[in-house]
């Protein structure tokens, strides 16, 4: 499932490559983006911090937000209650 927020103006950081892989994994479990991206989750969480960096926020919610009102798409992960 993916999330896409309103489509507005924003400007955006130039990513890396394998930051442009992680952003749509951002809403899900490191270990999950880790086994899509073929690495470690350390390494997920560096991308991370990377992209929040030049986003300008402190943490992956906010990086979420700020890339969804730009028109990002986003993976969301179903949850199921028990």
């Amino acid at each position: 499932m993916f999330f896409q927020g309103p489509i507005q103006p924003a400007t955006l950081p130039s990513f890396t490559p394998r930051e442009r892989d992680m952003i749509p994994l951002l809403a899900i479990p490191r270990k999950v983006a880790a086994r899509r991206l073929s690495c470690s989750e350390s390494n997920v969480k560096a991308i991370s911090t990377n992209i929040c960096q030049k986003l300008g926020v402190v943490d992956r919610q906010s990086a979420l937000v700020r890339l969804a009102a730009a028109g990002v798409a986003i993976e969301v992960m179903e949850t199921r209650n028990t």
